[in-house]
């Protein structure tokens, strides 16, 4: 049996580095290294251009409808191919 680990993260921007984007993307990168990450599940994550992550470019919007600048995002080395079609189901 395959195992992997995965790193989930709210990236919020108080998070240390606080209000930083491009720091808290190297401290991503250098948690998923010490931690043997293969994936990261990112919230409210400000994802740099070039990045290999599958996100919503556009950002997200709050409960008042106000535009944010971050997504939730995958990151991984591996290949990464978002899913275009899906139903759910109740």
């Amino acid at each position: 049996m395959e195992t992997w680990s995965v790193l989930v993260w709210n990236m919020a921007m108080g998070s240390v580095p606080r209000r930083d984007a491009l720091k808290n993307w190297a401290r991503l990168r250098r948690q998923m290294a010490e931690q043997h990450a293969q994936v990261a599940l990112l919230n409210e994550a400000t994802v740099p251009a070039g990045a290999k992550a599958i996100y919503e470019a556009e950002g997200t919007k709050g409960r008042d409808g106000k535009p944010r600048p971050w997504s939730a995002a995958i990151v991984s080395d591996w290949r990464l191919d978002p899913i275009e079609q899906a139903t759910s189901r109740p």
